[in-house]
């Protein structure tokens, strides 16, 4: 969920940041992320020499905005 004091309003096709934490480094290589506005775990190809508790920052595109809840999605390449 976004926070209700963003500076602005957000358009499809917008870049977005998301700052999350990573968990866990699983055997497959990827990690298992927090995002504190989402709350389910999030994998990524982690960047590299990444280990639990580093923060990292998800760049993506805007997709859907979900009016009246406000929320948004965000397409990653990271993901």
């Amino acid at each position: 969920m976004l926070h209700v004091n963003m500076p602005r309003e957000f358009e499809v096709g917008d870049e977005v940041a998301l700052a999350g934490i990573v968990i866990a480094i699983l055997p497959s290589g990827r990690a298992r992320v927090s995002i504190p506005s989402y709350d389910h775990p999030y994998t990524i190809d982690p960047p590299p020499k990444v280990r639990a508790g580093d923060r990292v920052v998800l760049v993506g595109d805007v997709t859907p905005i979900a009016e009246g809840t406000n929320s948004l999605c965000a397409s990653t390449a990271a993901g």
